[in-house]
């Protein structure tokens, strides 16, 4: 099976669109969504009518947990709050249940599990930063892979056999394209694919990956998008420009 995994669309319509045109020349894969298609950007609703309309499985992010829990949003910035307030007031029925019913966890295969943030305390949302983060988060794993968004920076940790929890583990970015990681047995590994709608990591193209599980191989994608026009947009409907800003600059 090959899949397609990728998260934090952010309502990033523009994004979404293109990262579309990029799926039609790959192939047959079975897309798999680390949650936050909403927040952010200009277009919620057309995110997630793509995820519903095509059935692509998807996790609960933080970003669709204050949607409908509207106390989680107080811990949120000024911007990420005005725009889920924005979106609150748009977003239809259909979707509102349909992301409603998002699970913190999926399990794909027999050796991956996907989450939106960490895989120890899933409503919390924590952010995996640190070797040691990390060397938690794959002990609590039952499977050797695990695959999480939320820091819209694409990278790996390894943890290989016999390290001890002591922040032996190291983060590895991926900023380019194409690069290839070959998952070896008996290492332990967490994924970010990084962010389709929203980069942070300085790059400001689009990111997903490819897993193919037969051969154990994740390749790392990114992709243009017309950035600025999406920042018009989001300029548009009334939403603070820092949020048109960051996407050019992938921050």
């Amino acid at each position: 099976m090959r899949y397609g995994i990728f998260g934090d669309i952010h309502g990033n319509g523009e994004a979404l669109r293109a990262f579309q045109r990029e799926l039609t020349l790959l192939g047959d894969l079975q897309l798999v969504c680390l949650g936050d298609s909403v927040g952010y950007g200009s277009s919620p609703n057309e995110c997630l009518d793509w995820l519903r309309h095509h059935q692509i499985p998807s996790v609960m992010g933080n970003h669709e947990y204050a949607l409908h829990h509207p106390a989680w949003s107080m811990g949120f910035n000024p911007y990420a709050k005005a725009a889920l307030a924005w979106q609150d007031a748009i977003i239809l029925q259909e979707n509102r249940s349909f992301s409603s019913a998002f699970p913190f966890s999926i399990q794909i295969g027999s050796t991956c599990v996907v989450s939106h943030a960490d895989f120890i305390d899933y409503p919390l949302f924590s952010y995996l930063v640190t070797g040691r983060e990390a060397e938690r988060g794959m002990r609590a794993l039952s499977v050797p892979i695990g695959f999480f968004g939320h820091t819209h920076q694409a990278g790996y940790f390894i943890l290989l056999p016999g390290q001890g929890s002591h922040g032996q583990t190291e983060w590895h970015p991926v900023t380019e394209e194409g690069l290839i990681l070959n998952l070896r047995q008996g290492n332990r590994y967490l994924i970010n694919p990084g962010s389709i709608g929203q980069p942070r990591d300085r790059n400001p193209q689009g990111a997903f990956i490819l897993f193919d599980e037969e051969l154990s191989q994740i390749t790392f994608k990114r992709f243009v998008y017309d950035w600025q026009k999406e920042g018009r947009r989001i300029i548009q409907v009334g939403l603070p420009p820092f949020l048109a800003e960051r996407l050019v600059e992938g921050i």
